[in-house]
């Protein structure tokens, strides 16, 4: 499993998973095939932005499976920093014990170490890239 914290074009969004740890305010990407389907957890409408949850909602009442999406994030940069500081600690929890990482939609968990995982982008790139 290769897993990514890198920003992913929102191109790419349909292209993987969305995964995230129990501490971490970030998703991790995994690229792979996929099929849509509906959430099978009713805890993935707490994980959607508040601008598309209630038409996620409505397209899952009618059957209509969603792609991973999002409203859009304008935050501070310390919002920003913390979260950096956030992947580097989750970095060296990846490194050194491991870290347990929930597939929102499915309510699926994999345990995930790998000793070389690096953060893909410096926090100067990241902010760049959101535009701050």
């Amino acid at each position: 499993m290769i897993l990514n914290s890198e920003l992913i074009p929102h191109e790419d969004f349909h292209k993987g998973f969305w995964l995230r740890t129990k501490n971490c305010p970030w998703f991790f990407f995994y690229e792979s095939p996929r099929e849509f389907k509906l959430p099978n957890n009713k805890e993935f409408y707490n994980t959607l932005d508040e601008d598309l949850k209630g038409i996620v909602m409505n397209l899952h009442s009618k059957k209509i499976p969603t792609t991973p999406s999002c409203s859009g994030h304008i935050k501070s940069d310390e919002h920003y920093d913390k979260i950096y500081k956030n992947l580097v600690h989750t970095k060296n929890l990846i490194k050194k014990y491991g870290v347990e990482l929930l597939n929102p939609e499915t309510n699926r968990k994999f345990f995930y170490k790998n000793q070389n995982y690096p953060v893909p982008i410096t926090q100067k790139c990241l902010l760049r890239k959101l535009g701050k």
